[in-house]
């Protein structure tokens, strides 16, 4: 969750805007839950587009939560940390030098 949090923090550093964080977090739990069909932040979506069997390690896959709170959660935060970053380092380059 804190991996998410710094996504989150990223999103509006990097682009200036809050409102990047909101679609990221709206999306996030869109897809994790009505589309996909794990659950999110433990709660389990009443219909979605594909219906998932959840299995493997607590650690991995977050168990009864959902994947944000295992590694594939993190490791997809982090993921779109880097993409934020390739996506908009332009514009902190400009602000440093003044642009």
């Amino acid at each position: 969750m804190f991996i998410n949090g710094l996504l989150f923090a990223a999103a509006v550093i990097l682009t200036g805007r809050l409102s990047t964080a909101i679609g990221i977090h709206i999306a996030w739990n869109l897809f994790e839950g009505m589309v996909f069909g794990f659950p999110v932040s433990g709660d389990k979506e009443i219909v979605s587009w594909m219906g998932i069997t959840q299995s493997g390690p607590r650690l991995v896959s977050g168990g009864e939560f959902g994947p944000e709170a295992g590694l594939i959660g993190s490791i997809a935060s982090l993921l779109g940390i880097g993409l934020l970053w390739l996506l908009f380092r332009r514009r902190i380059v400009d602000k440093a030098a003044g642009k």
